[in-house]
């Protein structure tokens, strides 16, 4: 059985990740993710579950939630 993948990635201005499309064997998941003003993960959607990020004021990721 051959397995068909294929992964697209789209990216914002300063070069990070904002979009990721993964198709396997005809199944596509959308991943999205969304940064903040120092340019930390803040957002992120994978496999269809939220989650968000905060950090403290030197960049230490201080919570997550889904």
């Amino acid at each position: 059985m051959k397995h068909e993948y294929n992964q697209e990635c789209t990216y914002d201005t300063l070069g990070r990740p904002s979009t990721r499309s993964t198709a396997k064997d005809g199944a596509t998941v959308n991943d999205s993710f969304g940064y903040n003003s120092r340019s930390e993960l803040s957002t992120a959607t994978v496999n269809n579950a939220a989650y968000s990020y905060d950090y403290d004021n030197i960049g230490n990721r201080e919570t997550t939630q889904e």
